[in-house]
């Protein structure tokens, strides 16, 4: 393990937000779980500990990548928790091309707006979880955000997740591939236990404030809800999402007996 300087830490410091992060193409991953989390297939450039930390476990990570040792007063500064586990890695970001991501016959999870980190992150949890092939981010959250890295359980690193501005390019790949598309609304649809959701099947689920846009809706193969007490909020879009997924799965098991 090698000493980090200051003006090391300071390079690093640039990735707690999302401009340092597009600059660099890195992002941070911290805590212990975390970092255990982080697959061969996914390039880590070091890994930073607090001297606290190196006295007990810092040498275990050596075999993922360079550790450097730093003081705590410094590792507060990358550190983006309120009471830091003492382990931060920096890791190079992946791109996924959704033709790659996308199978046919299976799960695709949309997600439209989504704007909360931790509701995307609990989304692509549930999504890896329930057996999908991918999340397709439409004008949300920035997936390398640190809050959704620690939502998902470090599930970022499990399920190919693609950022796509073009909704022709998705809509378009779903045609050629007959997957239908299922719009998660809150009235003027089919009862989701009444609906045909084996796969090939993507779920879009929208924001949290507004739903889907009306332009997805539209264009939906169908449109699904779920039965609420008559003047109940809506319900929060990861826990939406995240029962609509393990119908799809329910539905797809009971297909396979």
């Amino acid at each position: 393990m090698e000493r980090a300087s200051v003006n090391f830490i300071k390079s690093i410091a640039p990735l707690l937000h999302k401009k340092g992060r597009e600059e660099q193409n890195c992002f941070i991953v911290e805590g212990e779980r975390f970092v255990k989390e982080i697959g061969q297939d996914w390039r880590i450039k070091c890994i930073i500990v607090s001297e606290d930390y190196a006295k007990s476990k810092g040498s275990q990570f050596e075999c993922k990548a360079n550790v450097f040792i730093t003081p705590e007063y410094l590792f507060k500064k990358i550190s983006d928790t309120v009471t830091p586990q003492g382990i931060i890695a920096v890791c190079e970001k992946r791109l996924f091309r959704l033709e790659e991501a996308v199978r046919p016959g299976g799960i695709s999870l949309l997600c439209d707006r989504i704007s909360d980190p931790g509701n995307l992150g609990t989304l692509i949890r549930t999504a890896n979880a329930a057996g999908a092939d991918c999340a397709i981010l439409l004008n949300s959250c920035e997936l390398y955000n640190p809050k959704v890295i620690r939502s998902s359980t470090g599930s970022v690193f499990h399920l190919p997740c693609i950022e796509e501005e073009s909704l022709e390019k998705i809509l378009r790949l779903f045609h050629e591939q007959d997957i239908r598309t299922v719009a998660a609304v809150v009235r003027d649809g089919t009862l989701v236990y009444d609906a045909e959701l084996t796969p090939p099947v993507c779920l879009m689920v929208g924001s949290e404030a507004c739903g889907l846009s009306d332009e997805l809706i539209g264009r939906a193969d169908m449109r699904v809800v779920l039965p609420m007490r008559p003047g109940a909020e809506s319900l929060n879009a990861s826990v939406a999402g995240s029962v609509l997924l393990y119908e799809i799965v329910r539905q797809r098991l009971r297909r396979q007996i």
